[in-house]
């Protein structure tokens, strides 16, 4: 029993670190942006089947790129993996994902994680919980960007999916 625990956390660390070095499918703006007093944000559904994840990628004026994804690696085991990148270095950078699971008429938010930086361009969040199988769940993210006492945020919902 300890032998698979070991294999799946292997595994899920190895997943993580692809993830995080380029693994998923990332939107870069084009050229850098002068803050307009009304930007506009978007947000650009990537979802990556070849693990049964969902991700989703969302930028603005000064934040670059937010981009969040999930994975379902089975028995209820799931990573969590989120970034927000500046259009250069900013006063400070923030992220955070709440997994939420469907049930009844609701979404119910079962684990949260957030992570802050100060003088960078970067910050990200690496996570793993195991769930109740035989429900949905869904990740929802929130990036922020604050410079000069303006802070520009946006959130994201990914796909639900069946956690088996």
């Amino acid at each position: 029993m300890k032998k698979i625990r070991l294999i799946r956390n292997v595994i899920c660390l190895l997943v993580c670190a692809a993830i995080l070095s380029g693994y998923s499918t990332n939107i870069k703006a084009e050229e850098e942006t002068e803050y307009a007093e009304a930007p506009i944000y978007y947000s650009d559904p990537v979802y990556f089947t070849n693990n049964g994840s969902s991700g989703i990628s969302t930028r603005g004026a000064d934040l670059m790129q937010g981009t969040s994804s999930w994975a379902d690696h089975g028995n209820g085991y799931i990573t969590i993996v989120a970034t927000t990148e500046a259009q250069g270095i900013r006063d400070k950078l923030y992220v955070s994902s709440y997994l939420q699971r469907y049930s009844g008429s609701s979404w119910v938010t079962v684990g949260s994680w957030s992570n802050t930086a100060y003088n960078t361009h970067y910050v990200n969040l690496s996570a793993a919980i195991t769930v109740t199988t035989g429900y949905r769940y869904r990740l929802y993210s929130i990036f922020s960007v604050t410079q000069g006492g303006r802070t520009e945020s946006n959130s994201v919902y990914s796909e639900s999916m069946m956690v088996y």
